[in-house]
């Protein structure tokens, strides 16, 4: 009985996948095809495909010939006054349905449900992506193709063996943190293209913190410097910029290994009192401030290169220092390193975890020495800069933020 009930329950599947596309197109008044027609071809692939199971798979490249040979008709013959857009999305979207039909058959369901969902979504988002187009520039289409040379070109062929002292240096996985950081930030720098230059208090925060936070704290405190009016909000745009990176430490750790779970809470801690900090700061803040400072793109060849050099520096020094000195040579090279960047060091560390090198118990305090000295260099970033005005605004947040790590480290959370 089970057996007879599956190939209803995927034609049912079949069905509201169609009615899905087709309704999108229906209701954008497409006039080549709308709900009937996009229900009926995904039904058509999922029929085809269970024949197929029979007949062979000559019958399923015969069928998606039929359809295109029937979208290529209705093209033909429709005339101009009916045709609502010169582009051919809807006949590819056809061709895409008819496959999603035969996902159904023979792909697990999620495959077919996301197929379809992302069509669905690339139909309805036509002014949001063709808005995107025209708000890239050349040198960002650039940027984004290095981020493919980086990730998709250059990682596979890096061998993935240990080098070096210690056996700590894996060109691989070295890379494989450079991806990851640079994909976080390219992320970032594409939301700021869209809404940087017109981005309210509270998207300036999140992407100067998804971005860079001491960059942020940097570009800010000259706005505070040159706008005296400003410093309210700049505060808070400062301090939720303050607050991103403790989740991206934990994301970041989370994607190198499983085995510092225990860093979780403090971070969560931290991540929790920084944004009490940026909600109290939120109650008067005109959401029309100032866009966000020049911010340079994170997907550029040098500065992935740059960061390898960086983390396969710290990487060596810290595996070094855990050598010859033990938990306090970890600590040491983390107040160093926490100085220029977190991510560097929270990775190392992780790294030499995973690796069986350092102690989950010796994480915690080498992140916690690193956060300290990033959140007391931001603080006199902001200070120098931006002046005794904005000094004041951030000297509580900044204060019960070092306070908070120097607790929480000592606690041993």
């Amino acid at each position: 009985m089970a057996d007879d009930l599956t190939p209803f329950r995927q034609l049912l599947v079949s069905l509201l996948l169609g009615l899905l596309v087709g309704i999108q197109r229906e209701w954008r008044q497409e006039s080549l095809a709308g709900v009937r027609s996009f229900t009926l071809v995904t039904l058509a692939g999922t029929i085809t495909a269970m024949l197929a199971g029979q007949f062979g798979g000559i019958l399923m490249a015969a069928a998606a010939l039929a359809v295109t040979a029937l979208i290529v008709m209705k093209q033909r013959y429709q005339s101009p006054s009916d045709a609502a857009s010169p582009g051919l999305s809807t006949e590819f979207a056809l061709l895409v349905m008819f496959g999603v039909g035969a996902l159904v058959r023979t792909a697990p369901a999620w495959v077919a449900i996301s197929a379809a969902g992302i069509t669905a979504v690339m139909l309805q988002a036509k002014m949001e992506l063709h808005g995107l187009a025209r708000r890239l520039t050349q040198e960002d289409l650039r940027s984004v193709s290095q981020f493919v040379l980086v990730a998709l070109v250059i990682l596979p062929v890096l061998p993935d063996e240990a080098y070096g002292p210690y056996a700590v240096l894996n060109p691989h996985h070295i890379w494989l943190v450079v991806v990851i950081i640079v994909g976080i930030g390219l992320a970032g720098y594409v939301a700021y293209r869209l809404f940087g230059e017109r981005a309210g208090a509270l998207m300036s925060g999140v992407l100067g913190g998804l971005i860079s936070s001491t960059a942020t704290t940097l570009g800010y405190a000259r706005q505070a410097r040159d706008n005296p009016g400003h410093v309210h909000h700049v505060a808070f745009v400062i301090v939720l910029a303050w607050a991103i990176p403790y989740a991206r430490i934990a994301v970041l750790v989370g994607l190198v290994t499983q085995s510092l779970r225990p860093i979780y809470l403090p971070l969560a801690a931290l991540f929790a009192l920084t944004l009490l900090f940026a909600a109290m700061n939120w109650r008067g803040t005109k959401k029309d401030i100032a866009g966000m400072p020049p911010q340079e793109n994170p997907s550029e060849l040098g500065t992935a290169l740059v960061f390898a050099v960086l983390y396969s520096v710290i990487l060596l020094g810290a595996a070094w220092a855990q050598n010859q000195i033990g938990s306090r040579g970890l600590i040491a090279v983390s107040a160093l390193a926490g100085l220029t960047d977190l991510d560097a060091i929270a990775l190392s560390v992780a790294r030499l975890v995973e690796s069986g090198r350092a102690a989950t118990a010796e994480a915690w305090p080498a992140m916690a020495t690193a956060i300290f000295a990033n959140v007391t260099f931001r603080g006199l970033v902001a200070w120098s800069v931006g002046g005794r005005a904005l000094f004041r605004a951030l000297a509580l947040p900044w204060i019960a933020t070092l306070v908070a790590i120097v607790v929480l480290a000592l606690a041993g959370a």
